[in-house]
């Protein structure tokens, strides 16, 4: 029986299930607690898999740049000391700095603080270990990652790798415990049975609040984790769409074959040198024909989804940072849209005050704390130090500079406070002085005897309001041209090295 024969042979399909398959691979486990001995009575589950959201971080460009910004931002140049009296000798300022940069082995204390702090960013929580001898003085600090623990329904943290668990106490805990077990050292023959090295350590955590879990943090950016998933979807679906050669151009219907075994192994043959020929495109194709078929080939209709993609990603992208609450242009990327201009500044505001501050403000408390009560135990020492981070600028170096001349020629602030806004060194020739005091110090002195108010060259004659009136004119002019003069000396003054 003759008749038309049409074999849909989807090649993407077949590479979208080879790379999905591969990618999967690739993946870290969905939760090491599950697939070991379970969580159990002992260990609460977490509202999110930290292992998934660890791994969502590595995959979208922006999502990933977010979260590195925003912990850069907030721990900057790590924690500055400053002496709690403006008086105080700077010697036990700076034993105390030489203190905490000693407790840091493995890295440096910016370096830890901000691995703590992408975890805290990253999976809700971040935590830091902390090691003490023999007499309880802490000795060392390390980071512990934040993905690998879970929160323990004895109050305790439990660090899992490797079918192994760790269990650690909250910092402040004095009660002892079996870092193998948790299990409470209750009496002297606990102790004795437990040496010290198999104790738990204490864990300073940093927490972010959440609505759904007491014992867990949930990130800011769970709300876009969707708007994620699809960005990313749309970018594996766009590397098979390049990786196929984009979208298919033609489609190959043979006509006149009589069914059975022959036009089945002609079938088999072209798709076989179909897909032989699938990763060499632009070439000769040969066809195997042969008998009464014939060959029609038929363009397939443009794709027209390269514009939904575009839209589609400027979305995802948009969502993502609204989530994060991050300003376009602290990433790197710029918009010439609508959040340009004084948005922009208005974003970064927000950015600073509702994102920057309150995470620095965390920090600086439960640091400050920490280094208190510590330095004293372990000195004798009262470490009279508060804790800050550098605070974020978001401002533009050209504005202020044109708002600080205003300042000064209107003698709001001194000439040394104008250089002091614009982040320049005092000049002690200023003194306390403003503007207009320094330009009468500097100022030429009138020879003796000059009068002080010199008779005008002319009388007035019967004209006098067309007088007045250029007299008025003429001082306006002066004037303003006094106010510019004024305004480009201010300028060289408080820009002046």
């Amino acid at each position: 029986m003759a008749g038309s024969v049409i074999r849909a042979i989807s090649y993407s399909r077949l590479e979208k299930a080879q790379f999905i398959e591969t990618a999967e691979s690739k993946r870290l486990l969905e939760d090491p607690f599950e697939n070991s001995t379970g969580y159990g009575d002992m260990i609460h589950t977490p509202p999110y898999s930290l292992e998934q959201l660890v791994y969502l971080a590595e995959c979208h460009p922006v999502h990933a740049a977010a979260l590195e910004q925003k912990v850069s931002d907030i721990i900057a140049g790590g924690p500055k000391f400053t002496p709690l009296h403006e008086n105080d000798v700077s010697v036990e300022h700076d034993k105390v700095v030489l203190w905490w940069k000693s407790l840091f082995k493995e890295s440096t204390g910016i370096e830890t603080l901000h691995s703590v702090w992408l975890d805290y960013e990253t999976v809700g929580w971040g935590f830091l270990e902390i090691v003490r001898d023999l007499s309880g003085n802490v000795t060392s600090l390390y980071h512990v990652p934040g993905h690998t623990m879970r929160a323990g329904a004895n109050g305790l943290y439990v660090q899992m790798r490797s079918n192994k668990r760790t269990w650690f106490k909250r910092y402040g805990d004095t009660n002892e415990y079996n870092v193998a077990s948790g299990e409470k050292l209750k009496d002297a023959e606990d102790l004795i049975e437990v040496p010290f090295e198999k104790r738990s350590n204490e864990v300073i955590c940093f927490k972010k609040s959440a609505r759904r879990s007491s014992f867990y943090g949930i990130p800011s950016y769970v709300a876009a984790i969707g708007q994620i998933t699809l960005a990313v979807a749309a970018r594996d679906y766009n590397i098979l769409f390049f990786e196929n050669h984009r979208e298919p151009r033609y489609i190959i219907v043979l006509e006149g074959l009589t069914l059975g075994d022959d036009s089945d192994k002609l079938l088999d043959d072209i798709e076989q040198t179909l897909k032989s020929n699938h990763k060499e495109p632009h070439r000769n194709l040969i066809l195997p024909i042969a008998g009464d078929a014939k060959v029609r080939v038929e363009r397939m209709g443009a794709n027209g989804a390269d514009i939904n993609f575009e839209k589609l990603q400027g979305q995802t992208q948009q969502e993502i940072l609204t989530a994060h609450r991050m300003p376009l242009d602290r990433i790197g990327s710029t918009n010439t849209g609508a959040l340009s201009g004084s948005a922009s500044v208005s974003l970064n505001r927000i950015y600073k005050e509702g994102v920057v501050s309150r995470g620095q403000a965390i920090l600086e408390d439960i640091l400050t704390d920490f280094i208190d009560t510590e330095y004293e135990k372990t000195t004798g020492r009262p470490a009279d130090t508060l804790i800050d981070f550098e605070e974020l600028d978001i401002n533009d170096q050209s504005t202020d500079s044109t708002i600080v001349q205003v300042l000064v020629a209107s003698e709001i602030i001194t000439l040394n406070e104008a250089r002091k806004k614009i982040r320049m060194e005092p000049n002690p020739e200023f003194e306390n002085m403003t503007f207009l005091q320094w330009s009468a110090k500097v100022a030429p002195k009138a020879p003796p005897g000059a009068p002080v108010n010199p008779a005008p060259d002319k009388p007035i004659t019967d004209r006098r309001t067309v007088e007045v009136a250029k007299q008025a004119q003429t001082a306006m002019e002066n004037k303003v041209a006094e106010m510019e003069s004024d305004i480009i000396r201010i300028n060289n003054l408080i820009s002046a090295e």
